[in-house]
């Protein structure tokens, strides 16, 4: 344990967790990475910060305070944004343990794991779920099983007939974005702005709804506000005759419509003056004071005006930024999962076998069973992360021209036509008028040490990341190319029909789960995220039939987990299907739909492994 250096990234509710656990395990060389620093919010579950501790770096206070857990450990603290790392960074580490609070990041660890060939871990909870997934080099990673879109709500419910207070809030996140999100608008001064805004949103809006008449029908109509002057005169004769004192927090509290009427005007007055003074169109953020203010406000008067139950500013926030309340003790436990996996990952490393490792979720419905743990699967075929192709270029990138790294390089790999591109620019297209580009250096492009360049062939769909490393002795016209392994080659036709047969002959025999309705019913297991601020899960059908547990049961390992990446409100039910039963027989369509549902079976990974060859090098000098 001494011996072996660990990266952990992401010190919040499960990351100082594990630190701790790492620590009292005997693990003493952890360098800890996190980008933001501690707030008030953080102090319930994230249990080594204190609040005079508000403000600082959490990567900075998490090394300072763990040290008491064992005096003699080497903790190394980054305030750095992970994806400002590359592979020279993370090839030093033995494994990588990621606590992060976002899946662009975790995705981007994924894809330093991959090119360094370093095992990861992958942690997460929300509420009392979680899960720790392992990814070794060779096997399934993070973006082999793809992500589902976020929960979506049927627009004609949300503009037309709410029925609840999520529908109120994302209509009015919907409009937040319309009017101070992508465009600009310059007459901040204007005051007839916030009452335009007012006349759409509660009067006008409403009235043209109301038109519908046949829509009505059998329906609770919504009642217009008219112009904010005279809603707000009816304050006079609803609220003078006295309120009861309320105590309660300002975000706590549920106030009058005309007060959420008179908060709306001041919110877009002050954003529309927001807006001018960055220059810029604005981003909503739930943490936003003006942001959060405007769309409580729409949201409130929306549901006072469709009949629905009004919330404080509180559980409007939790809706809009999908917040699931954070459990500690479900944190623990996935943090002492991590600990564990960890050292199983660094057994691998010396046995190269993985039967030790397992990926495992935490309190998983329907089985009901606290921790579930599942076998490592292979990798999938159709993964770009997994397919990458790597190579390592050492130069003078402040000597080197483009057209040399492009033109020599590519010939090296057999490129017909190469495309050069850094990050989300391209710096040269052979069918575009960038001729000039091949005569600049690559420091002009910040092309630097540590960069990874991407060269693609789209005539033959070859596509290979080049990772920088920067050396000042190099000449200008010199360079290194180190191969990773075998050179890197373009899928053959042979190889892609394999694939495509292979996919074929598995979607015939997929399992599925029947219920009792006759429709197939796939179980999903969900993928987690640590700190519970930022992802809202969807939650999997709960089988009632015996039947249907029993043969869940029967085939723990044959399901497919998939990440369900939504923006459904905590608040939210599970919403019932209310279909009609389905005759499978005689249905030709409901065959058609359960198979297009069905999962692919697991496949247990093979640990045959082959010899991995030596780094190739190959010297080139052009003079």
């Amino acid at each position: 344990m001494e011996q072996n250096k660990l990266l952990l990234i992401g010190v919040g509710g499960i990351g100082s967790e594990i630190i701790k656990c790492l620590l009292l395990s005997g693990y003493t060389e952890i360098t800890c990475v996190d980008l933001d620093t501690i707030e008030l919010s953080n102090l319930n579950r994230q249990f080594l910060f204190r609040e005079v501790d508000i403000g600082k770096s959490k990567a900075q206070v998490i090394c300072e305070r763990s040290k008491r857990f064992n005096g003699s450990a080497k903790l190394v603290p980054l305030h750095s944004d992970i994806k400002t790392k590359g592979p020279s960074f993370f090839s030093q580490f033995s494994v990588v343990v990621t606590a992060l609070d976002n899946v662009g990041a975790r995705k981007y660890a994924n894809m330093m794991c991959r090119i360094t060939k370093t095992p990861m871990v992958d942690t997460g909870s929300a509420g009392f779920n979680g899960q720790v997934e392992v990814f070794l080099p060779g096997l399934k990673c993070f973006e082999c099983t793809p992500i589902q879109p976020p929960k979506t709500y049927p627009v004609c419910t949300i503009r037309r007939n709410p029925e609840k207070m999520v529908h109120c809030v994302v209509w009015a996140k919907e409009e937040f974005k319309k009017e101070f999100c992508s465009k600009t608008y310059d007459s901040a001064e204007d005051e007839q702005y916030n009452e335009l805004l007012f006349l759409k949103y509660f009067d006008q809006g409403i009235k043209d709804l109301l038109a519908l008449k046949d829509f009505w029908k059998g329906k609770r109509k919504p009642t217009p506000l008219g112009n904010s002057k005279t809603f707000l005169n009816e304050k006079k004769e609803k609220t003078e005759k006295g309120q009861e004192n309320n105590d309660q927090p300002q975000e706590m509290r549920i106030f009058e419509p005309q007060e959420y009427a008179t908060l709306f005007l001041k919110s877009v007055r002050e954003l529309a003056k927001k807006r001018v003074q960055l220059s810029r169109p604005l981003i909503f953020d739930k943490d936003d004071p003006l942001a959060l203010a405007f769309v409580a406000c729409v949201a409130n008067l929306r549901a006072f005006i469709f009949g629905i139950t009004m919330q404080s500013t509180f559980e409007i926030k939790g809706i809009a930024g999908s917040i699931i309340p954070a459990v500690a003790s479900t944190n623990a436990i996935v943090a002492g999962i991590a600990v564990k996996e960890v050292t199983n990952v660094l057994g691998w490393l010396k046995t190269k076998k993985d039967e030790s490792c397992k990926s495992t979720w935490v309190g998983i419905p329907p089985k009901r069973i606290l921790l579930q743990p599942f076998r490592l699967e292979n990798s999938n075929k159709k993964c770009l992360v997994c397919k990458l192709q790597c190579i390592t270029l050492k130069a003078n990138v402040e000597q080197i021209l483009v057209k040399t790294l492009i033109k020599e390089v590519a010939k090296e790999l057999d490129f017909e036509s190469a495309t050069l591109g850094f990050g989300s620019n391209c710096i040269y297209d052979p069918y575009d008028e960038m001729e000039e580009n091949l005569e600049k250096k690559c420091c002009q492009f910040k092309i630097e040490h540590d960069s990874i360049v991407e060269l693609d062939d789209t005539e033959i769909d070859f596509n290979v990341k080049v990772i920088i490393v920067h050396d000042p002795q190099i000449k200008e016209q010199q360079f290194q190319i180190v191969f990773h392994g075998d050179k890197p080659k373009p899928t053959t036709k042979e190889e892609q029909e394999e694939e495509e047969e292979e996919e074929s002959s598995l979607s015939k025999n997929k399992p599925s789960i029947v219920g009792n309705t006759g429709v197939s019913e796939t179980i999903e297991i969900i993928d987690l995220i640590d700190e519970s601020e930022t992802i809202i899960l969807n939650k999997p059908d709960i089988i009632k039939e015996k039947k249907d547990l029993n043969l869940f049961q029967q085939l723990p390992n044959q399901l497919d987990r998939k990440r369900n990446f939504s923006n459904m409100s905590v608040n939210d039910e599970i919403e019932k299907n209310n279909d009609k039963t389905i005759d499978i027989e005689k249905d030709e369509n409901a065959e058609k739909e359960i198979k297009q549902n069905m999962k692919k079976t697991r496949k247990i990974p093979n640990n045959d492994k082959k010899n991995q060859k030596k780094p190739e090098i190959i010297s080139i000098d052009l003079d």
